[in-house]
Order: structure tokens, then C-alpha cells, then sequence
């Protein structure tokens, strides 16, 4: 099946075909990648995994996901394409079955193996495809007054719109694959259809390990199942000593319209985990604005989170919206044109003050340089 095809590639000599020049630097190879602009090379590929990653812009993914963002074609056309390449019928590795093996006892008393941890990059690209072909849904965020064009791309935001269904194999490793993860439901329903998506990735290996989806017509917003995992535009926490702590994606994504590149969500007022503390630790972040709503469960939620953050060693600066402005989202759409300016002024009247301007908020960005990251 698609394990076969992937095989049947060896990721290095595909990228060579395409104009990536590597070279060996211990066990990886490097580049210069091909899809942003860079003069030191920051494109990593690791061949015993099969996996590449761009510590610049985020990418990262397999041969099968690198052929979708390089020639712009769909997961299916990819598969079709490397099979070709390999010398293999899609079609009968499609619908190849492994023969079934008789295990012995003690085999079958060993666990079964572990559900997927990473979310497939090409299904992750579907969506931003999607988005773009469907004026309802950038209209909406037009709308929610997300309208940095550059943004939506560096966050990898889609729209599911159910295409995702068809676009896939209709039995298989990868349909097997996203139930398992929840992004099929028990019902064959894709979880997030009707949302604007955005992937979350992990911020140690930048691949995809979670979802987050709005609705477009309904109030509903989700992740997937399971445990909060992964740390949306974790390369702030890299690239700056203080970053600012929103309660949603949508407030976030507010702060970086306003021009503020600094923004990480957490997952609601007890969404604060392990990954945002361990990625927090690991980048040396010293000084974490809190911009939580502004009712109680904010409150109280920006009461507990500083005392956390300030046990861990890191400097805490409670922001507060003007009066009867709820969140970052509400302050962005009640502005005319001086959003950024009413941005600047949350953070710096951030409570308790810097005793000294290097320890102020840093400058707002010229442009929001949130980065996407993509699974392996």
C-alpha cells in the first residue's frame, strides 16, 4: 500500500530530481529550502526516518508530502505520481491485503501496537487548498477581521469542507490511520467538517499533532480527541525571551493581526500543559504576558497560571482589555484601523510594569512571522 510506495522512493534522490541540492552534515543532509527564500541552508533531511523538516519556515513531512507541496497536486495524484516513478501499480498495491498469520499465544498476549501520534502532512495540506477554492470561508474570516493574507498561509489555515473523504482511499492504511487519530469519527463523519482548520504542531519535531476547528456557521469549536497536545507558532518561544499566553486560537491570531508575532494559544482557561511548559523551558522564554479573557474564569485562570509560571522561573505580566472588551478577538473587530496601536497599549500596560525598558514588551512585528510546522 502507500508503506510500499514510500519504500519504493528514497526521499533524497526525489528531492535531487526536483532541484534540492544536499549535502551530508553528520547524519542529516542539508539544503537551502525550496520553499522560502534563505541564504544559510535550514532544510534537514534525515534518511533513516524518510522525513524532512525546514527549521526556517516549518515544513516538514515524507517523500509523499513533499511531493504535494512541491508540485501543488492532491495526496491521491502524489501516490500516483511516486508509483510510476517506482515502477509499481497503485492500483494493485491500493488493494493488496498482507496474508493473515496465526500468531502463537505469547504473540497474542503482547499489546497491540500504538495509535498514530502524527497527523499525515498531506492531510494536513488538503485544507488550505480547500480554503482557498471556497470564498464562504474566507469571508468569514474577513469577517472574524483575520484578513493578513501572509498569516493565514504561515499557519497552514484550511477549511473542511467534507471533500476529504473522496479524496482519500475508500479502505486502507490511511483511512484506518485517521480514524484512529478521531479525525473519522466511529460514524465515518470527518470530525471538523464545516470548520475553519488550523494544525497545531509539536514544537520539539514541527510535525502536526493536533486540530483545531471552528465552525464556520455554528458556534462549535473542537481538537481532536484526546490529550491537548502540541504548541501553535511555538517559534516565538525560540525566537524571543517573552512571548504573550491568549486563552484561544482565535485571540491569538488577533494579536498577530494587530501585528504581534509573539501570540501562543493554550486550550481554553485549564488549557496551559506540559508541551507549552516543556517548549517554554527548553527556547529560555524569561517573561510571559498572560492576556486571558477578561471575565472570571479568566480571571482566576490568569491567577493560577502566573503563580505556575513563576514557580517554573519565568517573569508573569498580567495584560487587561479596556472596559467592557472581553477578549483580544473582541478588541481586534471594535477597532477602526487603530488595532495595532490598541494592541501596543494592552501590552504595555501590562501589570506589574517593567522596572526597566529592556524588560519591556519587544516591538511589534513589521508583519506576523508566524511560522507553519508540518508532521513528518
Amino acid at each position: 500500500g502507500i508503506e510500499r510506495v514510500k519504500a519504493a522512493n528514497e526521499l533524497s534522490a526525489v528531492l535531487a530530481e526536483r532541484g534540492v541540492s544536499l549535502r551530508k552534515k553528520g547524519r542529516v543532509l542539508v539544503a537551502r529550502c525550496p520553499f522560502h527564500e534563505e541564504k544559510t541552508p535550514s532544510f534537514t533531511v534525515t534518511p533513516s526516518k524518510g522525513l524532512f523538516h525546514c527549521f526556517g519556515c516549518g515544513v516538514a513531512g515524507d517523500v509523499i508530502g513533499f511531493v504535494t507541496k512541491h508540485d501543488k497536486v492532491s495526496f491521491r495524484d502524489a501516490l500516483d505520481v511516486l508509483a510510476k516513478r517506482a515502477g509499481l501499480d497503485l492500483k494493485k498495491e491500493m488493494e493488496a491485503r498482507p496474508r493473515a498469520v496465526r500468531r502463537p499465544p505469547a504473540e497474542a498476549l503482547t499489546p497491540p501496537e500504538p495509535k498514530p501520534t502524527c497527523i499525515p502532512p498531506a492531510i494536513v495540506d488538503h485544507y488550505p487548498r480547500t480554503f482557498c477554492e471556497r470564498e464562504d470561508a474566507q469571508a468569514y474570516l474577513v469577517k472574524r477581521g483575520i484578513t493578513d493574507t501572509d498569516l493565514v498561509q504561515a499557519l497552514t489555515v484550511g477549511y473542511a469542507d467534507g471533500s476529504l473523504l473522496r479524496a482519500i482511499p475508500k479502505t486502507g492504511e490511511l483511512r484506518k490511520e485517521l480514524k484512529e487519530l478521531g479525525l473519522i469519527t466511529a460514524q465515518g463523519r470527518e470530525l471538523l467538517g464545516g470548520c475553519i482548520v488550523v494544525p497545531i504542531p509539536d514544537s520539539v519535531t514541527g510535525q502536526w499533532v493536533n486540530l483545531y476547528g471552528r465552525g464556520l456557521r455554528t458556534p462549535r469549536h473542537c481538537y481532536l480527541p484526546g490529550p491537548f497536545r502540541g504548541v501553535l507558532n511555538y517559534q516565538a518561544a525560540r525566537g524571543s525571551e517573552e512571548v504573550v499566553l491568549t486563552e484561544s486560537v482565535l485571540d491569538a491570531l488577533s494579536f498577530h493581526q494587530a501585528g504581534v508575532a509573539t501570540a501562543i494559544p493554550i486550550y481554553g482557561t485549564n488549557g496551559f500543559t506540559a508541551d507549552h511548559l516543556d517548549c517554554f523551558k527548553r527556547e529560555g522564554v524569561k517573561r510571559v504576558v498572560l492576556a486571558l479573557d477578561s471575565d472570571e474564569p479568566g480571571r482566576k485562570a490568569s491567577g493560577a497560571l502566573k503563580g505556575k509560571l513563576e514557580e517554573a522561573g519565568v517573569a508573569v505580566r498580567v495584560a487587561s482589555f479596556p472596559e467592557g472588551v472581553k477578549d483580544a478577538h473582541e478588541l481586534l473587530v471594535t477597532r477602526n484601523g487603530d488595532a495595532t496601536d490598541a494592541f501596543r497599549r494592552i501590552l504595555d500596560g501590562a501589570e506589574p510594569r517593567p522596572a526597566s525598558p529592556e524588560v519591556a514588551s519587544p516591538p511589534l512585528s513589521e508583519k506576523p512571522q508566524a511560522a507553519a510546522a508540518t508532521q513528518s
